[in-house]
């Protein structure tokens, strides 16, 4: 089969979505021929790459002011597309991260869409102060994106819809009523083969990491919060990071800079992947403070390296925690937080992982295979 992937984001930036993309679109590329679609600053021919994708590079770099680079992706990917189209002849079309491309219903074809959350779970809210009035004009704000995405969603003639989790999969369900035999759940992965338990850890200084973005829905503003609840301890909180919301950064830097004068707080902005396996290996507790997770593939990645956890009730965490332990946060209550973290200090018990029954369901070609023998299915009865 020809397949068309689109993907309104890029594969090096090293992002869950990123990743997702990255990895579906390679295994799916030793199945079918696979012509993937990426955003760049100028428009490329098809081009082979070492893992047998068609790379195709859309060009999204904005100059009008009253546009932006999404419009300019959708509008060069839409004149590239009928050019390709009627060479290749595309036999299916899967959306795997962007917003719902109407236009593609014109092929005939099946269309397929993965949505990693629902807007406005990741939304910027309007303002970041904590009167009632922002509170207010922010609930506003977010009640317009939730009803025009609603109506985009249920009118985006798609055959499948592709969800990484069924916490994206119930919201859904209970939120949009969309029948389950549309919405599919499929898990995101790991390429780890085994798990590593190598020896214990020492508690000498207790090392807690966070591996997220610099947005509101994470909420790391939380974290010296929380650490000044557990001023008694020797610990080192680890976040690693980008930037990508500069106002949301710089209200709560202030509170960051504290703490990181007393090296309790270490905030790393790029890393290698080496470098990752490192802080997985000697941390003691990996800690999700997410608002709104898609998936949250840094708490999947930490329990291949035997790390314990501590997570909120969104994304993949309950289906991850339950299979191979941790704890789950079940109200985003600071000291309630705080509490948790002292208990896992004190009872110094190292964690092992528990009923570890099949790593292969979390392996992304286990997981690639699945949406395949998903699109056989639909198009070959």
């Amino acid at each position: 089969m020809n397949i068309a992937l689109i993907s309104e984001t890029g594969i090096d930036i090293k992002t869950g979505t990123s990743v997702y993309i990255e990895e579906i679109s390679r295994n799916l590329a030793k199945i079918h021929d696979v012509f993937l679609f990426l955003p760049n600053n100028y428009n490329s021919k098809p081009k082979k790459d070492k893992y047998g994708r068609t790379i195709i590079y859309i060009d999204n770099e904005n100059t009008n002011y009253f546009s932006s680079n999404r419009k300019k992706f959708l509008k060069n990917l839409q004149i590239i597309l009928e050019d390709l189209h009627s060479k290749i002849n595309f036999d299916i079309f899967h959306c795997l991260y962007g917003h719902y491309f109407h236009f593609l219903k014109k092929y005939n074809k099946p269309i397929y869409w993965t949505c990693h959350n629902i807007p406005p779970n990741e939304n910027k809210p309007l303002f970041y102060s904590d009167t009632l009035l922002s509170k207010i004009l922010n609930n506003y704000f977010y009640w317009i994106i939730r009803i025009k995405h609603q109506y985009l969603i249920k009118n985006f003639e798609v055959k499948k819809i592709i969800t990484p989790s069924i916490y994206v999969k119930k919201i859904f369900s209970n939120h949009l009523n969309l029948k389950n035999k549309k919405v599919i759940h499929i898990n995101n992965g790991v390429n780890s083969k085994k798990i590593d338990y190598k020896k214990k850890k020492k508690f000498k200084k207790f090392t807690i990491l966070t591996i997220a973005a610099f947005k509101y829905h994470k909420n790391l503003h939380l974290i010296p919060e929380i650490l000044e609840n557990l001023k008694e301890y020797d610990l080192q909180w680890i976040i690693v990071g980008k930037v990508t919301d500069v106002k949301y950064y710089q209200k709560y830097l202030e509170k960051f800079e504290q703490f990181i004068l007393l090296k309790k707080i270490i905030i790393k902005d790029k890393i290698s992947d080496k470098e990752k396996i490192q802080l997985y290996r000697k941390s003691h507790l990996y800690v999700q403070l997410s608002a709104n997770e898609g998936f949250g593939i840094p708490l999947l990645e930490s329990k291949f390296y035997n790390l314990n956890s501590l997570t909120t009730i969104c994304g993949a965490s309950k289906q991850i925690t339950k299979q191979f332990g941790g704890y789950i946060i079940n109200k985003i209550d600071v000291q309630l937080i705080a509490k948790k973290i002292s208990r896992i200090i004190k009872s110094k018990i190292n964690y092992k992982n528990k009923k570890v029954k099949d790593l292969n369901n979390w392996n992304w070609k286990v997981l690639t295979n699945k949406l395949n023998s998903i699109y056989n299915n639909d198009n070959f009865k």
